[in-house]
C-alpha cells in the first residue's frame, strides 16, 4: 500500500511503524475457541466458556463423503455456505476493508499519536491514536515497552498487520482455518499465529503452499499428504463444513438491550469440542446445531469498533456499536420464534438467495475444486468438479426464492385519466425481506400494464442494457442503505478524506456508501419485516426499521411498519392521457417481485476500490485459481466483475409473480 511521504514523516517522527492483531486483540480473545497454540490465560471466559484451542483438528468434507456421507455430501457441496471461502464477492469485499481500516489507522496517528481528536472519540469513544494502539495491540511491546503512556515512544507493528477488521469475516467464512491461526499473522502479543488478513494462507488441502501457489496449477501447489489431526486440519477452503458445524456445542451471548436476556451475540463466537468425537466414521447430528441460536453464530455481526449514529427517534442509541447485519436478531424477535431456521432452510441444503454465483460463477472461477481429495494419497471418491452440485443448488434456490413474498392485489381506483392501483407484498420469512449482508442486495417490484390491444400503457422497474435498476419516483426498492457518516476530516495523506475517492476535497453521497467496516450511520431500511415483529426490540436491538420520506433519493417513499406488521402496499398512479394512443379496457396489469444479490452499483464500487492485488502479482490477495478460467486476473474486485458480466449482469431472481384485469 502505498503511504503518502508526510504520513511516513509523521510515522517516523513518533517511532511508528505500522501493523495489527485484532482478533485477539478485541474481538475474539474471550467470545470463542481460540486458534491452535493459544495457552491462556485465562482459560475461561466471563460465561464461563472454554477458551482452550482444538487438541483434534477438522477432517474433511470429502473425507466424511468416503465414510458414508456421500449423499449429504451431495446437497452440502453446492450450496452457499459450503462455498463461504471460495465466493469471489468475499475476497474484494475483505481487500477493500483492509484498505478502509489501515487508512483509518494512518488518518487517527496524523492528526498525533497523544493529540485529543474529537472525530475520533465520537467514532470509538477513545480520545487518542495511542489509545487506539493500545486497545489493539497493533504496537510492538518490545522495542516500546511504555508504549501505553502517553509522551512515550510507540512502535507500531507491520503495515501488513494493521487490517485486524478482516478478522470478524474470515473466521466465519472460514471457521476452520482461523482454529488452525492461518486468518491473521504472528506478532509479539500473538506469536501462535501463522496467517494474514486478507485469506491467502488458508489451504485447500494438507501440503499446500498457501499463499505462494503455483502459476501453473493452484491445486497441485505442494505435496498434499495425510493429515495428522493433532497437528493441522485438512481443509480450510470448505467454508462452514461438516465437521466444524457438528463439533460446535456454543456460542458466545449478548445481553438483549430490550429485555436483558441472553441471546447470541454473533460475529463468529462459536465453541467447538476439542477433539474429533466422530473418529473414521459418519457425523451425528448434536442438538445445538439444530437450534436457530447455531445460526445466530454468524448470522449477527457488528462492528466492534465503531459506534452506530443511526438515529432511532431523533437520537442515535447510546453506546451501541454499529450492526452491519440482524438476520438472528430480525428473527428472535419476530412472531416466527416458535419456528427454527433450519424449519425453512433445510438442513444440508440449506437453501438461500444465491444464483448466478453459484453457477456458473463458483464452478467457471474454482474448476476442480475437490481434485486433490480425489487423488492420492486421500483417493475419498469424491468427484473433481462440483458443477452438479452447484447446478442442484442453483435449481432448489430458485424454487425456494418463490416461497418467500406473495402479491395480493387490494384494488384500484378511477379517476379521470388516472387509474390507481395497489400492490401488497406479504413476507412469508421469518426475517427482513431481503436480510443479510445488505450492501448492494435489493428487491422491487417490475410493474408492466398494457391494454386490450396489448400495447404497453405503463411499466416501472426495468433494468437497463447496463444492468442497472432503472428507480423513478414511482420504483419503491427495499433495501437497506448505510453511509460511513462523519470522515470528512480522517485525512491519512493530510489533504483528502478516506473516502474521498476521486480526491476533488467533497464527500459525496455515493462515497459514503459501501464502506462496509467504516459504516455507522443507516439511512435507510424499508426492507419488510417478518409477520409478529416486535418493533421497540428491533429498534433496541439494532434491526433498524428506517423507511425514507424526505424526498425520492432511492425512488418511491416509504411506508412505516407498525409493530407486527409483515407486508408493505404499494400505490401506482396509471396515466392514461399523453400516450399518443387511448388505452382499451380491461388493462392488464403484471407484477412481478425481483431480488438481486448485487446491484450495479456494488459491483462497479468493489471493482474501482479493491486494489489489492493477488500474491502471484506481487500483492497480499488470495491467489485467483489458475485452474478455472479466471487465473490472469490480478485483482478480485476484477473477478466478480467478470462473473457478474458473464452471467448476463447480474440477472434478477424472480420471486413472485400476478396478474390484475382493470375493468
Amino acid at each position: 500500500m502505498r503511504k503518502p511521504q508526510s504520513i511516513l514523516f509523521l510515522l517516523l517522527l513518533f517511532v511508528i511503524v505500522p501493523t495489527l492483531s485484532w482478533s485477539a486483540a478485541l474481538i475474539t480473545d474471550m467470545d470463542s475457541t481460540q486458534p491452535r497454540g493459544f495457552t491462556g490465560p485465562p482459560v475461561y471466559n466471563d460465561q464461563y466458556q472454554s477458551l482452550l484451542p482444538v487438541i483434534e483438528g477438522f477432517y474433511s468434507p470429502a473425507f466424511r463423503y468416503r465414510a458414508g456421507n456421500d449423499g449429504d455430501w451431495r446437497e452440502w457441496a453446492g450450496m452457499t455456505m459450503a462455498n463461504a471461502a471460495r465466493d469471489p464477492a468475499f475476497y474484494p469485499t475483505v481487500g477493500v476493508a483492509n484498505k478502509d481500516f489501515v487508512n483509518l489507522l494512518l488518518a487517527a496517528v496524523a492528526v498525533g499519536i497523544d493529540t485529543p481528536n474529537p472525530n475520533l472519540y465520537k467514532l470509538v469513544g477513545l480520545n487518542t491514536a495511542r489509545e487506539v494502539a493500545c486497545a489493539l495491540k497493533i504496537y510492538d511491546p518490545v522495542a516500546s515497552p511504555n508504549a501505553c503512556t502517553p509522551g512515550q515512544p510507540i512502535t507500531l507493528l507491520a503495515a501488513d498487520k494493521l487490517p485486524v477488521t478482516a478478522d470478524i469475516c474470515l473466521r466465519c467464512h472460514s471457521p476452520v482455518g482461523w482454529m488452525e491461526g492461518r486468518s491473521e499473522p504472528p506478532s509479539p502479543h500473538f506469536p501462535y499465529l501463522k496467517g494474514q488478513f486478507w485469506g491467502a494462507a488458508f489451504k485447500e488441502y494438507p501440503g499446500h503452499k498457501a499463499p505462494y501457489w503455483s502459476p501453473t496449477d493452484a491445486y497441485l501447489a505442494g505435496t498434499p499428504y495425510k493429515v495428522d489431526l493433532k497437528l493441522d486440519s485438512e481443509a480450510d477452503m470448505d467454508g462452514l463444513q461438516c465437521d466444524f458445524c457438528h463439533r460446535t456445542k456454543d456460542n458466545y451471548k449478548r445481553f438483549s438491550r430490550y429485555d436483558g436476556k441472553p441471546m447470541a451475540a454473533g460475529s463468529g463466537g462459536f465453541f467447538v469440542n476439542r477433539y474429533n468425537i466422530f473418529g473414521t466414521g459418519e457425523v451425528d447430528a448434536g442438538d445445538f446445531e439444530g437450534n436457530a441460536n447455531f445460526c445466530g453464530t454468524c448470522h449477527d455481526v457488528t462492528n466492534p469498533l465503531i459506534y452506530t449514529k443511526t438515529e432511532v427517534n431523533g437520537q442515535a442509541p447510546n453506546l451501541m456499536k454499529h450492526p452491519i447485519e440482524r438476520t438472528y436478531t430480525e428473527w428472535y424477535w419476530s412472531g416466527m420464534r416458535d419456528k427454527k431456521c433450519q424449519d425453512c432452510h433445510e438442513p444440508m441444503k440449506f437453501p438461500a438467495a444465491q444464483t448466478w454465483l453459484l453457477y456458473p460463477g463458483l464452478d467457471m472461477l474454482w474448476g476442480p475444486v475437490d481434485k486433490a481429495y480425489a487423488q492420492s494419497p486421500y483417493n475419498y471418491g469424491v468427484p473433481g468438479y462440483r458443477t452438479t452440485q452447484y447446478k442442484e443448488a442453483l435449481a432448489r434456490n430458485q424454487s425456494f426464492m418463490k416461497t418467500a413474498a406473495s402479491l395480493s392485489w387490494p384494488g384500484y381506483t378511477k379517476s379521470t385519466g388516472n387509474v390507481q392501483v395497489k400492490l401488497q407484498i406479504t413476507n412469508n420469512t421469518g426475517h427482513k425481506l431481503p436480510t443479510g449482508f445488505a450492501e448492494g442486495r435489493q428487491m422491487w417490484v417490475h410493474l408492466k400494464v398494457t391494454d386490450y390491444a396489448g400495447k404497453t400503457v405503463f411499466e416501472d422497474g426495468i433494468i437497463n442494457a447496463e444492468g442497472k435498476l432503472v428507480r423513478t419516483p414511482k420504483t419503491r426498492v427495499y433495501e437497506q442503505v448505510v453511509l460511513a457518516k462523519g470522515y470528512e476530516n480522517f485525512k491519512a495523506d493530510g489533504s483528502y478524506s478516506i473516502i474521498d475517492a476521486n480526491k476533488d476535497g467533497y464527500v459525496s453521497h455515493y462515497e459514503k456508501e459501501f464502506h462496509f467496516v467504516l459504516m455507522n450511520y443507516i439511512e435507510k431500511d424499508n426492507r419488510i419485516p417478518p409477520k409478529g415483529y416486535n418493533k421497540a426490540a428491533y429498534q433496541a436491538d439494532g434491526a433498524f426499521v428506517i423507511p425514507y420520506t424526505a424526498d425520492n433519493t432511492f425512488g418511491a417513499t416509504d411506508n412505516d411498519y407498525p409493530s407486527g406488521q409483515n407486508w408493505d402496499v404499494l400505490a401506482y398512479d396509471i396515466p392514461l392521457t399523453g400516450l399518443g394512443f387511448t388505452p382499451k379496457f380491461p388493462l392488464n396489469v403484471t407484477a412481478t417481485l425481483k431480488y438481486q444479490t448485487f446491484n450495479k452499483e456494488y459491483i462497479d464500487f468493489l471493482d474501482v476500490q479493491d486494489e489489492e492485488k493477488t500474491v502471484k502479482y506481487g500483492g497480499k490477495a488470495r491467489n485467483i485459481p489458475d485452474a478455472g478460467i479466471y487465473g490472469s486476473y490480478q485483482t478480485w474486485g476484477d473477478v466478480l466483475k467478470a462473473i457478474w458480466t458473464a452471467s448476463n449482469k447480474g440477472q434478477p431472481v424472480t420471486m413472485a409473480t400476478s396478474t390484475y384485469s382493470i375493468r
